[in-house]
């Protein structure tokens, strides 16, 4: 978290993720982040069968100072990295 004169910001790493698999919520005085990711993959042939699955989950909780406007935050993730950032009440 970096505490700036104008926002708050918070940088998280989260390669594989896509932003409709990440959930941001304001609960309180608080951020919660939470990320969910499943993937399954079959292959099939004659004799062979291969099933693979995979679950990934991320989450995040951390109190907020009180000087934030939370309903304008905004809301990125690029290249496998979430930006959240918050602007201060002036």
């Amino acid at each position: 978290m970096k505490n700036n004169k104008s926002d708050v910001t918070f940088e998280f790493e989260l390669p594989g993720f896509e932003l409709e698999d990440v959930k941001v919520s304001f609960e309180g005085n608080s951020i919660v982040i939470n990320a969910s990711k499943k993937r399954e993959e079959t292959e099939e042939e004659e004799n062979f069968k291969r099933f693979e699955k995979s679950e990934r989950s991320f989450y995040y909780e951390s109190t907020l100072p009180e000087n934030l406007n939370v309903g304008a935050a905004k809301v990125n993730l690029n290249d496998g990295v979430l930006n959240i950032i918050i602007p201060k009440i002036k």
